[in-house]
C-alpha cells in the first residue's frame, strides 16, 4: 500500500487486539500471553516464522525502514509521542506497542494530532479508533431554539423524529 501511496505517508502498525487476547509489548505479539511464534496458528501457517517480534517479521517481507515505538513511549506524554512520530522518516513502517484499548485510542488520537500522513495497519481496533477520532464531534453542538406553531400530525412526527435523533431540552 505504501508503494501506491504518496511518498509522505508512513504505515502505522498496531498489531494489538486486546479484546481477542492479542497485545504487542516490547515489539513482540502475544496471544493470550503466548508469543505469536509459539501459537498453533503460526505452526500450522503456510508461512511459519520463528519469532514473535513484529519488526523482524516485517523486515523479512519489506525493504522499507521499520521503526518500533515501545510501550514506555506510548505511556509518555502526547507531545513526546508526537515529537517521535514526526521524526520518523517518510515511507517508513512504524510498529507501536499497545496493551489495552485505551492505549490504542491514545495512539489513534496522537497519530491524527501529529498531522503525519499515515496508513493504519492492524487487525481492526486501531483503524476503528482512528475513524472515531477523525469523525468525533470537535465541539459542542450549537443550541437551537425552535418555536412550533403548527399542531398537524406531520409536525408531531417531525418533532418526535427530532427528539429521537438529538438531545432536546
Amino acid at each position: 500500500v505504501l508503494d501506491a501511496a504518496d511518498p509522505e505517508y508512513v504505515a502505522i502498525v498496531v498489531p494489538s487486539y486486546p479484546s481477542a487476547g492479542r497485545i504487542c509489548i516490547g515489539g513482540h505479539v502475544l496471544v493470550n500471553s503466548v508469543p505469536l511464534n509459539e501459537t498453533e496458528v503460526i505452526r500450522d501457517s503456510k508461512f511459519p516464522f520463528n519469532t514473535s517480534k513484529v519488526v523482524d517479521i516485517i523486515k523479512i517481507q519489506s525493504k522499507r525502514n521499520v521503526v518500533h515505538i515501545p510501550y514506555d513511549l506510548v505511556q509518555s506524554s502526547e507531545s513526546e509521542m508526537i515529537r517521535v512520530l514526526s521524526s520518523v522518516p517518510k515511507g517508513s513502517i512504524v510498529v507501536i506497542d499497545a496493551v489495552t484499548n485505551k492505549d490504542i485510542q491514545k495512539i489513534a488520537r496522537i497519530c491524527v494530532k501529529s498531522k503525519v500522513p499515515f496508513i493504519p495497519v492492524d487487525p481492526g481496533p486501531f483503524t476503528a479508533a482512528v475513524i472515531s477520532t477523525l469523525f468525533a464531534p470537535q465541539e459542542e453542538e450549537p443550541r437551537i431554539l425552535l418555536v412550533i406553531g403548527s399542531v398537524t400530525e406531520l409536525t408531531r412526527k417531525q418533532v418526535k423524529h427530532l427528539t429521537n435523533v438529538y438531545t432536546v431540552k
